[in-house]
């Protein structure tokens, strides 16, 4: 490791303490917040703080429509958009076509997901985007998030997925570690390389103990991806998942980073009125 990377990876850890600081009264209300919420799932929030990861069941009138949804965008393959330079992976929703009334939101603003993230972060979660994402068979050699990886941009983070078809081995799932498995790779090993190979990461972990998220249709699991490593997208079938990504509203980056485009206060048909205390701190309002 040398001095420069060590310098460059503390600087942008300040940004965290400058963030809370400048808008240190939101950061106070999210964590009050929390005191008040009624924990009606005890034992899966140990598990969520102990693993880093849980394996968790919708709302399963919301889960219809969600997967409806999905389905519908993937048959209509004139919305694909590729995403973040990624020849393996294709994007079914770009934030001009987030809408309020979209289930792609209204999922991801669900009060018993952001409940149960809540608990996890110790504070009322930012929702910083949803996706949905066509992973693909590609030949060529493993890049990017197919390679073993932390998310950078916040100390602690959730993603919630969702898989929207059946999904096997052969669909390249997505692949991770627990929070206390992870621990066992240095710490210096993320700031040198934010990408480790198979061969890398087997210097410390077995990878015959990997948590692969298989199942059927609507399966879900949230996890914490700053903190879990995990991968994806190895396929030799097509995948397709739901994700919906949070944040604790202040992290090492601006709010929706690397997006450009994303403000919740100019959603098209926000209702706020319709909105809990809850949802509307998970938009920011």
């Amino acid at each position: 490791m040398t001095i420069s990377q060590i310098f460059s990876d503390a600087k942008v850890r300040l940004n965290k303490p400058k963030k809370i600081l400048k808008s240190f009264s939101e950061y106070r209300e999210r964590r009050a917040f929390v005191s008040r919420l009624n924990d009606s799932q005890q034992d899966s929030s140990a598990r969520m703080k102990e693993n880093g990861y849980l394996f968790f069941q919708p709302d399963a009138a919301e889960l219809e429509e969600l997967l409806l949804a999905c389905k519908n965008r993937y048959e209509n393959v004139e919305t694909i958009n590729s995403s973040m330079a990624k020849a393996f992976v294709k994007q079914l929703v770009t934030p001009d076509q987030y809408d309020a009334k979209d289930i792609l939101i209204r999922f991801a603003l669900n009060e018993d997901i952001l409940n149960r993230i809540a608990h996890y972060l110790g504070a009322v979660p930012f929702l910083e985007w949803v996706e949905v994402i066509n992973s693909n068979p590609v030949d060529a050699p493993l890049v990017k998030s197919q390679l073993w990886h932390k998310d950078g941009t916040d100390n602690k983070m959730v993603k919630v997925f969702v898989n929207i078809f059946d999904v096997t081995e052969e669909h390249g799932p997505l692949s991770f570690y627990s929070r206390q498995d992870s621990k066992r790779v240095p710490i210096h090993k993320n700031i040198m390389s934010h990408y480790l190979s198979d061969e890398e990461i087997s210097e410390w972990l077995d990878l015959s103990s990997k948590m692969q998220f298989t199942g059927p249709s609507g399966s879900a699991v949230m996890l914490d991806t700053a903190n879990c490593y995990h991968m994806g997208s190895r396929c030799q079938k097509p995948r397709l998942v739901y994700c919906a990504y949070y944040s604790t509203g202040f992290g090492y980056y601006a709010r929706h980073y690397p997006l450009k485009n994303v403000n919740w206060k100019t959603l098209p048909n926000l209702d706020k009125g319709a909105l809990s205390d809850m949802q509307l701190l998970a938009l920011g309002l």
